[in-house]
């Protein structure tokens, strides 16, 4: 989730496992996060017009029963840091409908993961480790409200972790869903 409606992001590929349960025990030892979640989310996604300043709309599912709309724009020219704006919303069924009203038609597809949330020191500031439903690699995703945290975060990772790392610069949307 964006802080102040921008998400400074960096999305890593773990090579040499795929077994993210290996990721998180070297993680969290060093990481030290104040609280963990572990769960399972399905996204829903809409690539939007060309014309449109913004690259795609997403609806999360929560495990509370709720939803979550998302739209995102990459506007600095990368990934890395990016304009996400993020509504909560009661009733997925609504969320939906309003996503299909937006753009006339069903979702282009779906994003179902298996993850682990790391939060630090503030909700902003997150480690997530992930697997994709029917992928084999594992990913770490790190948040947080400057570039400078973020980067911080990654060279602990990398000095932390026995794999290669790879940086993504692509979203889930783009990785998984555009490119059918």
């Amino acid at each position: 989730m964006g802080y102040r409606n921008r998400e400074i992001e960096s999305k890593l590929l773990v090579e040499g496992t795929k077994d993210m349960g290996v990721v998180d025990r070297v993680l969290k030892h060093i990481i030290r996060p104040q609280s963990i979640i572990k769960g399972y989310s399905s996204d829903s996604y809409w690539g939007l017009p060309k014309n449109s300043k913004n690259n795609f709309g997403r609806v999360r599912y929560k495990t509370n029963g709720g939803a979550q709309l998302t739209v995102k724009r990459q506007d600095k020219g990368s990934y890395r840091n990016r304009v996400e704006v993020d509504v909560e919303v009661d009733d997925p069924k609504q969320a939906v409908a309003f996503m299909k009203a937006m753009t006339h038609r069903d979702s282009d597809g779906s994003v179902k993961k298996n993850y682990i949330v790391y939060f630090l020191e503030n909700g902003d500031t997150t480690v997530s480790i992930y697997k994709v439903t029917n992928d084999s690699r594992v990913f770490v995703e790190v948040e947080a409200r400057t570039e400078k945290r973020m980067y911080q975060l990654v060279k602990l990772i990398r000095s932390a972790l026995p794999f290669k790392i790879k940086n993504i610069d692509k979203s889930l949307y783009r990785m998984f869903v555009a490119k059918s």
